[in-house]
């Protein structure tokens, strides 16, 4: 009776605009390696400008202080970009962790942007945090399939 060799690798890489995940599995000693990209997530909201997202214009509203100063106040930011930033790394983490889920594999590896790298993986859980076999502290979401394979060594 033929032994399952089968071995399977889940590769994620993120950045703040977009998550990709590889699966590369290895069917027999004849089909090394295969790679597959089981999931691609863009995050439209990352990739546009605070002026996009804010509507408010400077000026909108009269300026407090002294009466000789005629010009608009242009209002607080009220820790928006923060704010904006949290909601980045709640999104990569709930994703990551539905990834992790859904495609089951031997060995998980993550890769994400230096920015992060530290709140992502702190936002998720202990139990999916320790899943992981490698992780590496770099944006590779533009990498090709064959150099994130030579990165993690897959």
């Amino acid at each position: 009776m033929a032994k399952n060799n089968m071995s399977t690798t889940l590769i994620i890489v993120a950045d703040s605009g977009l998550l990709k995940a590889y699966r590369i599995s290895q069917k027999s000693l004849t089909h090394k390696h295969k790679a597959e990209l089981v999931k691609s997530i863009f995050y439209e909201q990352a990739h546009k400008k605070l002026g996009e997202i804010v509507t408010d214009q400077a000026g909108r509203f009269r300026g407090s202080g002294k009466g000789s100063y005629n010009g608009g106040a242009t209002g607080e930011e009220h820790n928006l970009v923060q704010d904006l930033q949290k909601k980045v790394i709640k999104h990569l983490a709930t994703d990551i962790e539905s990834v992790v889920k859904l495609y089951a594999a031997d060995a998980y590896h993550i890769a994400l942007s230096v920015k992060l790298y530290k709140p992502v993986l702190a936002s998720l859980k202990k139990d999916l945090r320790t899943k992981f076999k490698k992780t590496v502290n770099a944006d590779l979401t533009k990498e090709t399939v064959a150099k994130l394979r030579e990165r993690f060594k897959v």
